[in-house]
């Protein structure tokens, strides 16, 4: 039977392969990230002394919960575009 793209992506980025106990490990070349959960990843990596592998391979955007009209901003939505523009 013929693979999908699924197929072909998944097998050129497994590190470990899936096993009865253990799911697979890939390899991940682009993380795309956006304002709303991301800080909380960025929290945990600097609570625990840890470092991103490969920040060049990160493409980071605002843009859930960032207002079209400037006037709209409130201070908690200033805060977070601050504080993930900060951690990037």
């Amino acid at each position: 039977m013929a693979k999908t793209l699924f197929d072909k992506i998944w097998e050129q980025h497994v590190v470990v392969p899936e096993t009865t106990n253990t799911p697979a490990i890939l390899y991940i070349d682009l993380h795309l990230i956006h304002e709303v959960t991301s800080p909380q990843g960025f929290t945990l990596l600097r609570e625990n002394n840890l470092q991103m592998r490969a920040p060049q391979r990160i493409l980071a955007t605002m843009d859930h919960s960032t207002p079209v009209i400037s006037s709209s901003y409130t201070g908690t939505t200033i805060t977070m575009l601050y504080f993930f523009a900060y951690s990037c």
